[in-house]
């Protein structure tokens, strides 16, 4: 137990990607990334062509097969990014989801540490006043 956790060695970030009503999620899914070394190619949940692994280059890796099964009710997304990345998660029927995550970091360790992120959609109609 103890020591620094070793760097490279996972993302830095996981998302979990769900919605609020524990459905499945739009089919029409995306997820956008933005980091310092800019952006990444927008992941599309219903698009193999968008699909891309660590062998590809690619810093955002889903966890997903061809073919999808008829409805996804969680989707695990590695970011392999460094410092600060902005995240906007969207689908039809749902709010767009946008937030800027901040790497974590452990007492006595000079690199962050990965952590695993939840991201809820949140249906556009649940949303009072709209």
């Amino acid at each position: 137990m103890g020591g620094c956790p070793q760097v490279g060695a996972e993302p830095l970030y996981t998302l979990v990607i769900t919605t609020e009503s524990a459905g499945p999620l739009p089919v029409d899914a995306s997820l956008a990334v933005k980091w310092s070394a800019g952006e990444e190619p927008l992941f599309v949940l219903a698009d193999d062509t968008t699909w891309h692994s660590l062998e590809d280059g690619s810093n955002l890796v889903c966890d997903v097969t061809a073919p999808l099964p008829e409805e996804v009710f969680e989707l695990r997304c590695g970011l392999w990014t460094q410092g600060a990345t902005e995240i906007e998660v969207t689908g039809t029927g749902y709010l767009p989801h946008l937030e800027t995550l901040m790497p974590q970091t452990q007492e006595g360790c000079e690199e962050p540490i990965a952590s695993e992120v939840a991201v809820v959609l949140v249906e556009e109609e649940a949303m009072p006043g709209r």
